[in-house]
This record gives C-alpha cells, structure tokens and sequence, in this order.
C-alpha cells in the first residue's frame, strides 16, 4: 500500500513439468503504482525451441507484452520489467516435448509517486518521484524506470 512503497518478494518455479500453465496477477492497491518484475536463473526450454514459455503483460492477459523480446520469453536471460499500470500478470507454460529447463526466480517490487519518501525510514525517491525501498537504490536493475539510482550509486 501507499505506507510501504517498494516492498517485494520473490518465488522460484523449480524444474517444471510437461503441459504446465500458471497464471500469477500481481496488482497494487492504488492505480498509480507500478509492477516491477525481475526475473533471474532463467533457464526454459534452453534448446532455443521455445515450446515453453514466460510472458509477461501489462494490466491483463492479452494487454501490452512486457517481455516482447523472444530471449525473455524463454532460454536463458536474465531480465526485468516494469508495468505501464498497477497489474502485471506473469503467464509460464510449458509443452509436452519433455525437454525442461530448471525454470526461473522472479522478484516483485510496487514503487509509485508519494509525497513523502523518507530516506530515514528505509525509502528512496527517484528522480522520477516514483519512490522505492532503499535497498533497491544501488541495484544494477532499473528500479526506478528512469535509472536514477544508479546515478546516486555512481557519485558514492
């Protein structure tokens, strides 16, 4: 909610199976946060075949493609997103032509504009006023949607 800006957790798929299809909606409270999802240790259908697959949408399914890039729907790259709305709905499935992969981490974080971001209570204000936990600010991912914590990184 608007008290804690920049929370997140984080899920690991394990070794997956054949015809495996999940579907996880992650909204924030108020329309004006967005969904930042980080995905790491990807590994699906890493033969390049692709039969299996994470996507990525901004608000619903069908919406806006996130991850429209192929190697972020599957095979082996790391990547992150972050959402135009404050829903983003992860969608995995996979095939039945018994080549899995060890699947995938994902790590979520809702950042929005707040008029108070207290550095003293844990918080960071991007340059964008979207505001996220401070242990986000040195990360090497784009938390901010405009990279402005990595430039206070930079100068330290």
């Amino acid at each position: 909610g608007d008290k804690m800006p920049g929370e997140s957790y984080a899920f690991t798929s394990k070794k997956y199976k054949d015809n495996e299809a999940c579907t996880l909606t992650i909204k924030g409270p108020t329309i004006s946060q967005r969904i930042i999802v980080s995905i790491g240790k990807m590994d699906i259908a890493p033969d390049g075949n692709c039969g299996d697959s994470l996507k990525i949408y901004d608000g619903k399914v069908g919406g806006t493609l996130l991850n429209s890039v192929a190697t972020e729907q599957c095979g082996k790259k790391d990547f992150y997103v972050r959402s135009n709305s404050n829903t983003a709905v992860i969608v995995f499935s996979s095939n039945n032509d018994g080549k899995q992969g060890t699947g995938f981490t994902a790590t979520v974080a809702i950042d929005f504009p707040v008029a108070s971001c207290a550095r003293e209570v844990g918080f960071y204000r991007c340059k964008n006023n979207y505001c996220i936990s401070s242990k986000f600010e040195c990360s090497s991912k784009n938390y901010c949607g405009d990279n402005s914590q990595k430039l206070t990184c930079s100068r330290k």
